[in-house]
């Protein structure tokens, strides 16, 4: 078998690679965007916090996925995808180190401000990367993709802490780090993935 047989599936293989990072990277930002949602209402019952707080916590969120896609949302356009998909993720990982330590309405701003921010980031240059890395840049099919995972990570989000809130064993613990661990596996396939040109 010649090298110019080989050739043409090493670069499907890198780009289906890159592919799957961007693809897990979205799955793991709106996974950690959806998952606290059940869990309110305990929090608000264990720290004795007001509906308004509340409704701020979820605001902030809102605010700081918005102000991202606004003032940094073509950034990876110049920087390149890798760069604004790495410390995206970054920041959602931040996110959820600061849902485990929160101890009250504070933390829980900090926390969901983080996502906020990283889901901003990780949405536009993850889509984008996407059409990039598809044959012909066939943007049906990269959208089709990237909805796909999205739906499929606030769908599972809040599945998971459903789960944890029925177990009531580290229903406050062990969902967050599971967040921790998919932000660690998607950076690493990220750094290892060959990626778009840019």
């Amino acid at each position: 078998m010649t090298s110019d047989t080989l050739k043409p599936a090493s670069t499907s293989e890198r780009r289906g690679l890159a592919m799957a990072a961007a693809l897990m990277a979205i799955f793991t930002a709106i996974f950690a965007s959806n998952l606290p949602t059940p869990m309110y209402s305990m929090w608000q019952a264990r720290w004795g916090f007001s509906s308004t707080a509340l409704t701020a916590v979820f605001s902030i969120y809102v605010l700081g996925v918005v102000t991202t896609l606004l003032t940094l949302g073509s950034l990876s356009d110049k920087l390149g995808r890798r760069q604004m998909l790495v410390p995206g993720m970054l920041f959602i990982l931040g996110g959820g180190v600061a849902f485990l330590l929160a101890d009250g309405i504070y933390g829980l701003g900090v926390a969901r401000v983080l996502t906020g921010i990283g889901t901003g980031i990780v949405t536009g240059a993850a889509s984008a990367a996407l059409v990039e890395l598809e044959p012909n840049q066939n943007w049906t099919r990269a959208a089709t993709l990237s909805a796909l995972f999205f739906t499929l990570g606030a769908f599972a989000g809040p599945l998971v802490s459903s789960l944890a809130l029925k177990l009531e064993v580290g229903l406050d613990i062990w969902p967050f780090a599971l967040i921790i661990v998919l932000c660690i596996a998607a950076i690493a396939l990220l750094v290892l993935a060959p990626g778009p040109p840019r």
